[in-house]
């Protein structure tokens, strides 16, 4: 099982496993993601997952995501020039189907790697790269994944969360990168940066790779800074939340 355990998800009695760097199919580092499912106190093995056609270091199962019976595995070695991908999987009768053609993130050329990061909620997917705007998906009325809105961000980043703002009825995208936070509403097939939120944190220097991880949960938003250091030459990290219902919001 190569570098199993590197991505976790979990949504109610399932779990997968990314290993994204596990050869098979005679492929090297193809990469894999393992199903569980729970019976009774324990864990039990389900299914294996691989890349509908995989290749040499595609390393899939870098980042997963799961969503009652939905899964988006990402895929940053897929594509020419390592632009990257995501692969979508939907549970039916026990058994995993691919949900659709492999997503075509990585546009263009030079290295995205998109599928570095992967959020699902409800129908809506997001994919991270290396510093380059993320891209977003629905699936419509066909049960196809088709963009939303992604041509209106042009913000990069590396971390990608997403939710739905039931108060406000809005999708919400959270990115991290550049030592940064931000936060975008879904309006009329755009999404725009919600600038009344702080997008950094005084508790934070340059380096210390505030946003590297996002997540955000009932309008609780989860930042963390790995390579903060508390006085002592290796770095200690630290987590930041800030709540975009209260009064102030602020990452604390």
């Amino acid at each position: 099982m190569g570098n199993f355990g590197e991505s976790v998800a979990v949504f109610g009695d399932t779990i997968v496993v990314g290993a994204p760097t596990e050869n098979h199919s005679g492929r090297i580092k193809a990469g894999s993601v393992y199903v569980y499912v729970r019976n009774g106190n324990e864990w039990d093995f389900e299914e294996e997952l691989f890349a509908a056609s995989p290749f040499n270091h595609e390393f899939f199962g870098t980042s997963v995501s799961l969503y009652h019976n939905t899964v988006i595995v990402g895929m940053p070695g897929h594509g020419s020039f390592e632009k990257g991908g995501a692969q979508l999987f939907h549970r039916v009768n026990n058994f995993w189907e691919y949900d659709g053609a492999p997503l075509a993130t990585g546009l263009g050329t030079g290295e995205g790697h998109y599928g570095r990061s992967v959020d699902i909620h409800r129908e809506i997917v997001a994919v991270g790269g290396d510093l380059v705007p993320p891209k977003v998906f629905e699936k419509d009325f066909t049960d196809a994944w088709v963009p939303l809105g992604h041509s209106s961000l042009t913000t990069g980043g590396t971390a990608v969360a997403v939710d739905h703002d039931k108060g406000n009825n809005d999708d919400i995208l959270v990115l991290g990168g550049y030592n940064k936070v931000k936060i975008f509403y879904h309006e009329d097939n755009e999404w725009n940066e919600n600038e009344d939120v702080p997008t950094e944190t005084d508790y934070v220097d340059d380096g210390d790779a505030f946003g590297a991880s996002v997540a955000i949960s009932e309008g609780y938003v989860v930042a963390g800074a790995p390579m903060t250091h508390a006085g002592g030459l290796s770095p200690v990290g630290e987590v930041f939340v800030m709540d975009l219902n209260g009064a102030i919001p602020n990452f604390d």
